[in-house]
C-alpha cells in the first residue's frame, strides 16, 4: 500500500530536476545494487541513518561491509607512554605519520 506522500514523490511531474544535487563520483570501480525492504524495515533503517547523521546509502553500505568483514578498529592502535604522558594513536594517524616519514627519507636520499 502506497501512502499519499509516497505517491506524490513517485509522480514524475513532482520531480525537480533543476534543483538536483550533484555529487562527485567516488574513485575506483563500484557496483550498485538494489535492496528491497519491507516498509517497517525501511522506516527503521532510515531513522537509524538519520540518527547517525549519514546519508541512507552510506549507512546501508557501512552496515553491509561491517557484517561481511567485521567491525573496523576504532580503538587506539598504538599507545605510547613517555615520562608519565600517555599518547594514543589511531591506525590512520600511524599510517599518515609513516607516510610523512617515508617522504622525508626519500627527499633526503
Amino acid at each position: 500500500m502506497v501512502d499519499d506522500d509516497t505517491a506524490i514523490l513517485q509522480h514524475e511531474d513532482e520531480w525537480d530536476f533543476e534543483a538536483g544535487e550533484t555529487q562527485r563520483a567516488p574513485r575506483g570501480r563500484r557496483s550498485i545494487v538494489s535492496v528491497g525492504f519491507k516498509s517497517d524495515e525501511f522506516e527503521a533503517v532510515t531513522a537509524a541513518a538519520r540518527n547517525s547523521s549519514q546519508p541512507l546509502s552510506q549507512y546501508i553500505r557501512a552496515a553491509a561491509v561491517e557484517k561481511a568483514l567485521g567491525p573496523r578498529v576504532t580503538a587506539p592502535a598504538y599507545i605510547q607512554i613517555d615520562g608519565g604522558m600517555i599518547s594514543a594513536f589511531s591506525v590512520a594517524e600511524l599510517h599518515s605519520a609513516a607516510s610523512r616519514r617515508y617522504r622525508r627519507m626519500r627527499a633526503v636520499s
